[in-house]
C-alpha cells in the first residue's frame, strides 16, 4: 500500500515519517513501513489531504552536522528548507522524537517512509492534526461549555 491509500485513514495524533535508509524498523503494533517515497512525494501528498494538517519536527543534531563529515548535507538542509519555507519547524533531539514515537504508536498509526537517503539526523516527522478543526477553535468551544 502507498501513502495516498493510507492517508485517508489517517486523523489527528497519527504521524507520518520520512526516514533514512538506516532508520531502525519500528515493530509497535501502531506503525506501517513503507520502504521507497520521498520527502518531496510526502509533502505532496499530506498537503492534498483536506482532512488534515501538520507540525513538523525534525532532529536538532540536523543543524550541527558538517559537510566534511557527511559530504551531502549541506544540500539536503537547502533542499528541506526550500519545501518547508512557509512552515513552523520544531526541533529537538532525535532520540526524544524517537521517545514520543515509540509511545505514540501503541495507541495511534504511525507510518514510516523509508528513504534511500545515506545522511544522518535527517528524518522528517510530521505529526497530523485535523485539518477542519484547530486549536483556537476548541478553545472557544471548550471556553463556552459549562465545566464538568
Amino acid at each position: 500500500m502507498a501513502l495516498p491509500e493510507i492517508l485517508p485513514h489517517l486523523g489527528h495524533r497519527n504521524w507520518v515519517a520520512v526516514v533514512d535508509a538506516a532508520f531502525p524498523e519500528l515493530v509497535a503494533p501502531g506503525v506501517t513501513t513503507l520502504v521507497g517515497g520521498s520527502l518531496e512525494s510526502t509533502v505532496d501528498a499530506l498537503n492534498a489531504s483536506a482532512h488534515i494538517r501538520y507540525e513538523v519536527l525534525i532532529d536538532a543534531e540536523l543543524e550541527f552536522l558538517q559537510e566534511p563529515d557527511c559530504p551531502g548535507i549541506e544540500a539536503f538542509r537547502c533542499r528541506l528548507d526550500r519545501l518547508l519555507e512557509e512552515m513552523p519547524v520544531v526541533r529537538q533531539p532525535h532520540d526524544e522524537i524517537i521517545k514520543t514515537i515509540e509511545a505514540v504508536a501503541g495507541t495511534f498509526r504511525v507510518v514510516v517512509v523509508k528513504t534511500d537517503c545515506l545522511l544522518p539526523y535527517t528524518s522528517v516527522f510530521f505529526r497530523l492534526g485535523c485539518g477542519y478543526w484547530g486549536t483556537v477553535q476548541e478553545a472557544e468551544l471548550r471556553s463556552r461549555m459549562p465545566s464538568v
